[in-house]
């Protein structure tokens, strides 16, 4: 993202006139982490921790860079961390979610961005953790409803349409699919795996038309 090197200039100018500014200090580290350098984030982050240990956000920032660098056990107690520190952290319950489920704990999963959604339903981005976690399961029609809201309230994320179609195919609802993967490769026109899908619920979609009639004899 263009913004982030120019973000990351602000936050470290603050920090050169106050060295303490815990937010300036937190900023640097998620935009450090965005940008493809955790570990420097994690530094960041970590020093953020020690001058507000309170702040819930900064403990789900963490879980998530822990998470980017492969420390699952560390990820989710930080995670844990933050609930301890505020329950309603919806934030919290999706990345906790999303990693349990990546576990294989789809119950848990399930529990936790459930709880997310509850908190923050105009969320989009915890509305498709929640999606994930249903198509998982086996739960299309589920995973149907949880993306149908989220592409409503982003209507340019592909990654959204995309599952969408993949929802759809699995209700073999084809024709509805190929328009969601349609929407998708629109949005993302560089994506094969995008045009694979497109490609794959045309042919599903033409092979579950209903044969021509047969011609009348006489």
């Amino acid at each position: 993202m263009a913004g982030w090197p120019e973000a990351e200039r602000e936050y470290r100018a603050a920090l050169a006139l106050k060295s303490d500014d815990v937010d300036s200090r937190y900023g640097l580290g998620a935009v450090l982490a965005e940008q493809g350098r955790p570990e420097e984030g994690l530094r960041e982050l970590e020093a953020a921790r020690a001058l507000r240990p309170d702040d819930p956000d900064i403990y789900v920032a963490l879980g998530a860079t822990y998470e980017t660098l492969g420390h699952a056990d560390e990820a989710m107690r930080q995670y844990e961390n933050a609930l301890s520190l505020d329950s309603s952290s919806a934030g919290a319950h999706s990345n906790l979610g999303i990693l349990e489920h990546k576990l294989g704990h789809p119950d848990v999963a399930l529990r936790e961005v459930t709880a997310a959604v509850r908190l923050k339903p105009d969320n989009a981005d915890y509305r498709f953790n929640l999606a994930t976690v249903y198509t998982a399961r086996g739960q299309h029609p589920d995973a149907e409803r949880e993306l149908r809201v989220a592409v409503a309230r982003r209507p340019q994320w592909a990654e959204a349409h995309a599952n969408l179609g993949i929802a759809l195919a699995r209700q073999k609802r084809f024709r509805e699919a190929v328009t969601e993967f349609e929407t998708a490769v629109r949005l993302a026109p560089d994506n094969p795996t995008l045009q694979r899908n497109l490609a794959l619920a045309q042919r599903d979609a033409a092979g579950s038309r209903p044969p021509p009639p047969r011609p009348r004899t006489p």
